[in-house]
């Protein structure tokens, strides 16, 4: 069956893309977030459709490779280290105000502070999956 055989195939992940603006975003409660932007240095300041890529639980934190699901010829890819998790920063305990309506407004703000005026894509993996229905049920004209 041609349809199981086309199922089953890897795909190779697209190749890496640059640095294009990284910071922290302090998103209040003591918790500053760490983002990256990434495309190819040739598509910097294009406009490009932008995906959001959330990374699962716990604790663990964006990797370079989650952007290379995406095409750096066709996308700017957005990702950040949730509230206590990676290179992201909080005062106190990681766990303090950090729930799944600080996540997604976390997200909110993060869109508002790149100019991003909807996300082309919100996409994540495990528990970065369900933070994303979250989001896009909390702020359908964002996605």
């Amino acid at each position: 069956n041609a349809l199981a055989a086309a199922s089953t195939r890897r795909r190779g992940l697209h190749r890496s893309p640059d640095l294009e603006q990284d910071g922290y975003l302090g998103v209040g409660d003591g918790h500053e977030i760490y983002y990256q932007v990434k495309t190819l240095k040739k598509k910097f300041g294009e406009p490009l459709p932008t995906a959001l890529w959330l990374h699962g639980g716990p604790g663990a934190g964006c990797y370079p490779n989650h952007a290379r699901f995406f095409d750096p010829e066709k996308w700017r890819v957005v990702l950040l280290d949730q509230r206590g998790c990676g290179k992201s920063k909080y005062t106190g305990e990681c766990w303090d105000a950090n729930d799944t309506p600080r996540l997604v407004h976390d997200l909110e703000l993060l869109r508002a502070h790149l100019n991003v005026t909807t996300w082309d894509c919100v996409q994540g993996g495990s528990w970065g999956s369900t933070l994303a229905l979250a989001y896009a049920q909390s702020h359908p004209s964002s996605v």
